[in-house]
């Protein structure tokens, strides 16, 4: 059962979207189609005002930055400006699972938080609190980048992605709310060529101009695209979640007839940011984010230098995170682009790379499957994940844990990867330590298999 919102009602069923999932976009977005041509100065020094705002929210509301900043030597009544808060030590995920609630404002329900997750490239899962104004600038950065093709909130458009950005199945409730947002759904678990001719059919017959996905999973389609069907013309595509080859937009823009537009972005570290016409780097959303480049010790780099990439979001109030290590790395770029926007760019980007599982029927799973894999988030005795996949008949879960899970719980996690996967010899392997790589990091996915 599908439905859609007929095009003179769509501009009601995108308000209608926002209500229910209590953002104001639509209200936010004219600021940022204008805020993103000033000059760098100006969007810097917006950031610093939210920055000392931020700062005495901190102070008063949280408990954690309390204790910190005097830990650090600021005194009560000293504005958090970018020099201070470069006394800040980095947060990573094992300090805020270690901080708790003491990261919650007093006033944290106030702000209307909503619940996520996340593993990233950690294989931890992580849950943190997004709230109404953080939301709101995140829905807004994300149609500001799709605006410069034209995309107007409302406007139908499909989504070839996974968990991250859609479930595989939705339940009647989700289905109406893709419908006010103008989107279709088409599942990335399962692309096989009955498949992805149904997703063509679809396409044509509902002449969608913009689609968003992963480019993983929009590469394989394109394929399909090109050798079975003639070119599928867009005005768009959006893409997320990976790094873009330039071998994978090449193949997009073939089948699609139309630019690529890459995105990156992190939730948590309320991060989002866009290529631009130029395709030269992704413009940073510094009306709600402050964005570093730091070395391990967190210590910042010059304009240029790759590290790791830290972010302080400027509009969160339930759960402020200052100075979260996000886990990818780049560099800040803040040279004018050939564009004409004032907004920083993050270049240089790595670390967004995800392996995938090759399934015995011959499926290629995208990884986020595992990143948002629903019984590692509700397993309390899980403390961190990884797979390995030493053949195509065999994948192998390995697991640290806080307490031995008892059968039923190990039940429902090979279960859950039935259902996912198909048949295959799932194992669970409980660890001490996990595998990492000759250069010591970690990889969610390590798979053997050609």
């Amino acid at each position: 059962m599908t439905f859609e919102v007929p095009p003179p009602l769509r501009a009601f069923g995108i308000r209608l979207m926002e209500f229910a999932r209590r953002t104001d976009a639509v209200s936010l977005l004219p600021e940022l189609l204008a805020s993103q041509w000033w000059e760098l100065s100006r969007l810097e020094q917006l950031q610093q005002e939210k920055l000392g705002s931020l700062g005495r929210f901190c102070w008063d509301e949280v408990p954690f930055y309390r204790e910190l900043f005097g830990d650090c030597g600021l005194a009560p009544q000293q504005a958090l400006t970018d020099a201070a808060l470069q006394r800040l030590p980095v947060l990573d995920k094992d300090v805020i699972r270690g901080a708790g609630s003491r990261l919650y404002s007093r006033s944290w329900r106030r702000w209307q938080p909503r619940r996520k997750s996340t593993s990233g490239s950690t294989g931890r899962p992580l849950n943190y609190y997004l709230d109404r104004p953080s939301h709101t600038y995140q829905w807004a950065h994300l149609w500001r980048g799709w605006q410069q093709v034209g995309y107007r909130p409302g406007d139908l458009y499909a989504t070839l992605s996974g968990g991250s950005l859609v479930p595989e199945k939705v339940d009647l409730k989700q289905k109406i709310y893709l419908a006010l947002s103008g989107a279709l759904h088409l599942p990335s678990y399962h692309l096989t060529p009955s498949i992805m001719s149904g997703y063509v059919d679809l396409l044509q017959r509902r002449s969608v101009p913009f689609l968003y996905g992963y480019p993983s999973s929009l590469e394989l389609f394109s394929r399909y695209v090109l050798d079975e069907w003639q070119p599928l013309p867009l005005q768009a595509v959006f893409t997320t979640s990976e790094g873009l080859s330039d071998r994978a937009r090449e193949t997009i823009e073939q089948a699609f007839a139309c630019a690529v537009f890459d995105t990156y972005g992190c939730n948590d570290g309320g991060l989002y940011s866009f290529e631009c016409d130029r395709h030269d780097g992704f413009h940073v959303g510094m009306e709600s984010v402050l964005v570093e480049i730091v070395d391990d010790e967190g210590r910042r780099l010059p304009d240029g230098s790759v590290g790791n990439i830290v972010t302080t979001n400027l509009e969160i109030r339930a759960m402020p995170l200052l100075r979260y290590r996000t886990g990818d790395v780049g560099a800040l770029e803040r040279t004018p682009c050939a564009c004409g926007r004032g907004l920083q760019r993050i270049v240089s980007l790595q670390g967004r790379e995800r392996d995938f599982v090759l399934t015995p029927a011959g499926r290629k799973v995208h990884g986020a499957f595992f990143n948002h894999f629903d019984p590692f988030y509700t397993a309390d005795w899980l403390e961190r994940f990884q797979v390995y996949q030493p053949d195509r008949q065999t994948l192998i879960l390995r697991l640290q844990v806080q307490r031995d899970p008892n059968e039923a719980e190990r039940q429902i996690v090979l279960d859950a990867l039935e259902r996912g996967l198909g048949t295959m010899d799932f194992r669970l392997e409980f660890v001490d330590e996990m595998v990492l790589t000759r250069t010591g990091k970690f990889r969610v996915i390590i798979s053997d298999v050609a």
